[in-house]
């Protein structure tokens, strides 16, 4: 016998998105016209999402009626383990729609996970467990810092391809600077972010943004410089350089704005694309890994140099890219500028 599943956005509002819990699983029924099942993504997320926190390994199979005589070995569908919410999502949409005229329906699924029953997944999916224990409504910083520059890419891409942060009002005073010279709203960048981080339905009471919040250090962290208004314009600084990521690096007003040498956020970019690549940080001039040689912190050796235009050449508006920077200790570094100053 199936009992229904009611599941929440964080404000506590019920989800449009019918789900049963049966002997078998979770069954998440098919979303269809204008208002039948409508919140079937951010469901369907938010399963996927909280069987991940409970550590339930689960399998996902299609669950349509003309399918339901078949073998359910036949039926599974195939999704990345570990992926971004999102990434899961889409796959698995086209997964569910292989064979078929429709590429995009959001088809009757079946989550399984024995030898836990549907009753025992139903406590999982209904203890909310992303609401914030604060009288003001606010996250922890605990939970804001599940948020990976990963998942802010994805955050990102999402606005550059035209989605909306509906919770979330234009930015008033500052802005986000896409890699392509897009201006965007930090905290629907971050709304979006945190969606992916934790399956949570993101609005603007549960986290504060501004210089030194821990939702701008994320954002930095991963690589996105943040300037007030104003200070950097469309076309007055920052040009577009695909497919490489690139941020005008000698505008004087944003130069201004960072108040260093060399942009934070450009760095850690160049670090966390080696990182993404080998797995680790190294010099490009010794090859040294510091956190192998120099323990778990060794990386703070790590720092970023311009092998090409030096910043002090720069013009306003010269364009950097991931391929201009290079990776050196901090020996090799000194090393270096003295060379060049020889």
């Amino acid at each position: 016998m199936a009992v229904d599943i009611t599941l929440r956005s964080h404000s506590g509002a019920p989800l449009n998105a019918r789900v049963e819990a049966d002997a078998r699983g979770i069954v998440l029924h098919s979303r269809s016209g204008t208002d039948r099942n409508r919140d079937y993504r951010q469901a369907l997320e938010q399963i996927l999402s909280r069987l991940d926190g409970a550590g339930i390994a689960y399998e996902v199979y299609l669950d349509s009626a003309p399918v339901q005589d078949q073998p359910l070995a036949q039926r599974k569908l195939t999704f990345p383990r570990g992926g971004e919410l999102t990434e899961r999502f889409n796959t698995l949409v086209r997964a569910m729609n292989a064979g078929s005229s429709s590429n995009g329906a959001w088809r009757r699924i079946l989550l399984a996970a024995p030898p836990h029953t549907g009753a025992d997944l139903a406590v999982v999916l209904e203890t909310q467990d992303h609401a914030a224990d604060r009288a003001d409504g606010r996250l922890r910083a605990a939970q804001l810092r599940k948020v990976t520059a990963a998942h802010v890419d994805v955050a990102v891409k999402r606005l550059l391809a035209g989605e909306d942060a509906p919770n979330f009002a234009p930015s008033r005073d500052f802005d986000l600077v896409a890699p392509n010279g897009e201006l965007l709203p930090p905290k629907q960048v971050f709304g979006l972010a945190l969606q992916e981080a934790i399956g949570l339905d993101a609005r603007p009471e549960h986290f504060t943004a501004g210089l030194g919040t821990p939702c701008f250090r994320i954002l930095e962290a991963a690589g996105y410089p943040i300037v007030r208004k104003g200070e950097v314009l469309p076309g007055s600084g920052i040009q577009p350089v695909d497919p490489d990521l690139a941020a005008a690096e000698g505008q004087p007003k944003l130069v201004a704005h960072l108040r260093r040498e060399r942009k934070p956020a450009l760095a850690a970019a160049k670090r966390r694309a080696m990182t993404d690549q080998l797995g680790y940080l190294q010099c490009e001039r010794c090859g040294i890994v510091p956190s192998e040689t120099l323990g778990p912190h060794g990386d703070a050796v790590i720092e970023v140099h311009h092998a090409g235009i030096q910043v002090a050449d720069m013009a306003a508006g010269h364009v950097t890219r991931l391929a201009d920077l290079m990776c050196l200790c901090a020996n090799c570094h000194r090393i270096l500028h003295r060379e060049l100053a020889a």
